[in-house]
């Protein structure tokens, strides 16, 4: 099994796929933008693996309760 995680500007996106490259399990989940002053756009890297980001996806619970935690 192999796991690709693309984290992006606006989603965070899971993938798994298997040894003959055939998808298990994916999920994609938004990341939210704030705008604290004009011009400027910040992340919350908690909103990366939190309960909206990679760690809690519907890709992780086809195989394990959490992908990544670091």
């Amino acid at each position: 099994m192999y796991l690709g995680i693309d984290l992006g500007t606006s989603e965070v996106k899971a993938l798994v796929i298997d040894e003959n490259n055939a998808v298990v399990a994916s999920h994609s989940a938004p990341l939210t933008i704030q705008r604290p002053h004009p011009h400027w756009s910040e992340q919350a890297a908690a909103g990366m693996v939190g309960s909206h980001g990679i760690s809690d996806s519907h890709a992780a619970g086809k195989m394990w309760p959490s992908l990544v935690r670091d």
